[in-house]
């Protein structure tokens, strides 16, 4: 699950961190219009957190699943057609709202797989995001600086999300093998230590309802 979070979750940082060059160069929009750009992304970051959280409660594996390959199909789409500033103000959003519903259920599956050191489990999700931004950026810099064009990051984005992907499978085969985490819901016990822990960080709990 740390790899998950550093490395499945880079992709999105390889797109966003040079958001400002693919609104500008690789668009032409002026640079005056990129701001509203980040707002987009941000609103699209907030609904994909309200909606991850209430999805991680009711469906903490299905919502892993479907939210990776949910992000996988938003990197193809923006890396072949945001080439319009419409698009581009569609898909940006997409791609961060996907992104961002991952998140609650990655981070309560974490916490849930510490046992009891929930603490330990909520920040090192958080150390793996970190990673993921580095990853991410460097990758996204390295396909723009081989002048492969400011879309090529999606497909970084796509490529780091798959590997993403096969690791969850793996993760949650492991369930299977071990016999653990059989049920479908988040039980009660795991519900107290994941809202501790957050509630510790200063986070406050995940779920919305």
């Amino acid at each position: 699950m740390i790899l998950i979070g550093a490395i499945g979750f880079a992709g999105f940082f390889a797109v966003y961190s040079y958001i400002a060059d693919i609104a500008v160069l690789g668009v032409g929009l002026e640079a005056s219009q990129v701001p509203w750009l980040l707002a987009m992304v941000g609103v699209g970051m907030t609904i994909g957190n309200f909606v991850g959280g209430w999805l991680s409660d009711r469906f903490p594996r299905g919502s892993i699943v479907a939210g990776f390959i949910a992000l996988l199909t938003m990197f193809a789409l923006f890396s072949t057609l945001a080439t319009t500033p419409v698009l581009l103000f569609v898909l940006m959003p997409l791609v961060a709202g996907t992104s961002s519903t991952l998140t609650p259920s990655v981070q309560s599956r974490l916490i849930a797989l510490a046992g009891d050191a929930p603490l330990i489990g909520a920040a090192t999700n958080h150390a793996a995001f970190n990673i993921g931004n580095s990853i991410g950026a460097w990758g996204g810099g390295l396909v723009i600086a081989q002048g492969l064009g400011y879309f090529a990051p999606g497909w970084v984005g796509f490529t780091l999300a798959s590997v993403g992907f096969v690791l969850v499978l793996f993760s949650l085969a492991g369930d299977r093998r071990q016999g653990a985490g059989a049920s479908t819901s988040v039980t009660e016990e795991e519900r107290a230590a994941r809202d501790r822990a957050l509630a510790a960080s200063g986070t406050g709990p995940i779920r919305t309802g």
